[in-house]
């Protein structure tokens, strides 16, 4: 099976809305997502929590159980550290999706 980038971004949107509800954020939980969220800042998500993001999709289909790095939510490409938006997670996942195909991952 191959995703789309709104399937994948869906698929994210959910894990995010699964953190949220286990943070006991349930309002949080029901509000619109937009991709250009950050969600440790905006959503109060703390950064090691984000790390169940990548195990959640991998629940969804083998080919999104990707390597670690893909969700590296933390972009110090700038010098300056800030999170990266659900978009920017979606499209790596896209990105090395192209690149790999549903390829499993160790």
């Amino acid at each position: 099976m191959s995703y789309t980038r709104p399937e994948v971004l869906t698929c994210l949107t959910k894990a995010v809305r699964k953190i949220l509800i286990f943070r006991g954020k349930t309002e949080e939980a029901e509000e619109p997502i937009p991709e250009n969220i950050d969600p440790v800042l905006t959503l109060g998500i703390p950064s090691l929590d984000l790390a169940q993001v990548g195990p959640e999709l991998a629940r969804e289909s083998d080919e999104l159980d990707l390597p670690n790095e893909v969700y590296d939510w933390a972009d110090d490409s700038s010098g300056t550290r800030r999170y990266r938006t659900l978009g920017e997670i979606a499209d790596r996942v896209m990105d090395h999706l192209a690149k790999h195909g549903g390829q499993k991952h160790e």
